[in-house]
């Protein structure tokens, strides 16, 4: 699944699925959010299908503002952090790997509440899904182009491992596991999708993650467009 026509946007650390699925993931979520609710690990660019150790005190602090004060599970947002440049306060990703690592590690001395062991992620954008639904990828770019991609100037290493594909728009909320399913949706895209989901509940196929892309622009236009995604994990965790 390694593609050349995709952008990196970023770095991030996420957790275990022993740090957090229970709490998360219950009957009730599981039947309301996905397609496949035998699934026993979700994952997603979507922090909230996935959390992430990492928050930014300045997102933090603009939600409690706003009277919506983060509700953290264990060891999600553990590592409280300013951004360390645009991409990282927009994109809440980390641009540089050893910058993120030193963080992570650096924070173990500090904070007594860590998981044992969590994931090195990597999310690109891939660029080769078009054209869409009005025939062209004007619409596709149209936020992307106005300088968010942060300029990552490295290639996916070999080692790492693709996960699958997530549909999620500019914000990273997820159309696969983070926008509810209706009955009558849920029936009838099981009849399809299920099947073509891996243990992860994330697409295989880039072809088919570009249809169900347009079919999320279609069922959630709210948060339309969606972008295609591509979801990698390091070949070593963080342990402590």
């Amino acid at each position: 699944m390694n593609h050349k026509n995709h952008e990196i946007l970023g770095f991030d650390v996420r957790l275990f699925a022993e740090d957090y699925v229970d709490k998360r993931w219950d009957t009730k979520n599981r039947e309301l959010y996905l397609l496949k609710p035998e699934i026993k690990w979700p994952l997603s660019v979507d922090e909230w299908v996935w959390p992430s150790v990492f928050a930014l005190s300045d997102k933090e602090l603009e939600l409690k503002k706003l009277g919506y004060p983060p509700e953290y599970l264990p060891f999600e947002g553990v590592i409280k952090v300013k951004p360390v440049n645009f991409y990282h306060q927009v994109l809440s990703l980390w641009t540089d790997f050893e910058d993120m690592k030193t963080c992570y590690f650096e924070s173990v001395k500090k904070i007594n509440k860590l998981p044992q062991k969590t994931i090195p992620i990597i999310i690109s954008l891939l660029t080769d899904v078009g054209p869409f639904i009005d025939g062209s990828n004007t619409n596709y770019y149209k936020y992307w182009s106005t300088g968010l991609f942060p300029g990552i100037n490295m290639k996916i290493p070999a080692d790492w491992v693709s996960l699958g594909y997530d549909i999620a728009d500019n914000g990273f909320i997820t159309g696969l596991s983070n926008c509810g399913y209706d009955r009558d949706e849920k029936e009838l895209l099981q009849k399809t999708w299920s099947s073509r989901l891996n243990e992860y509940g994330l697409i295989q196929d880039v072809r088919e993650a570009r249809e169900f892309k347009e079919i999320t622009d279609k069922r959630v236009p709210e948060h339309a467009p969606f972008y295609v995604y591509e979801l990698w994990r390091a070949p070593k965790c963080f342990t402590l």
